[in-house]
């Protein structure tokens, strides 16, 4: 796979082979700052082949495609902390801090994103 933005109607290849997984493309494109999609970019993830795969017109819609990523990481059920690094974040952080984050990144927040999840 290899994630692509479209900024003006243009593409630019952000690096082919990026990532060996669309998980991984999601987290780099949510690295990708709101102004850029109230510009009118948009986000999209390719396979090797060339195929779209996701197309993102929103921060929203990929803040919600990452928190789908998070139910892969494993958590101490004792403490809520990460047993393994994710995203930006490294091992050990609590759930919480996650979740904040989600909150901050999210225009209705992660409740909403908690409630909504497919």
């Amino acid at each position: 796979m290899f994630c692509a933005e479209e900024a003006d109607g243009c593409f630019w290849q952000v690096s082919e082979g990026c990532a060996s997984d669309i998980d991984t493309c999601i987290m780099m494109a949510a690295l990708e700052p709101e102004e850029s999609f109230a510009k009118g970019h948009c986000v999209k993830i390719f396979t090797p082949n060339c195929k779209e795969k996701k197309n993102y017109t929103s921060r929203d819609a990929l803040i919600e495609d990452l928190w789908k990523t998070l139910s892969n990481v494993p958590m101490n059920p004792d403490t809520e902390d990460m047993e393994e690094e994710w995203f930006i974040f490294p091992k050990g952080t609590n759930r919480e801090a996650i979740w904040n984050w989600f909150d901050e990144n999210h225009s209705k927040g992660v409740g909403w994103i908690m409630n909504h999840e497919n």
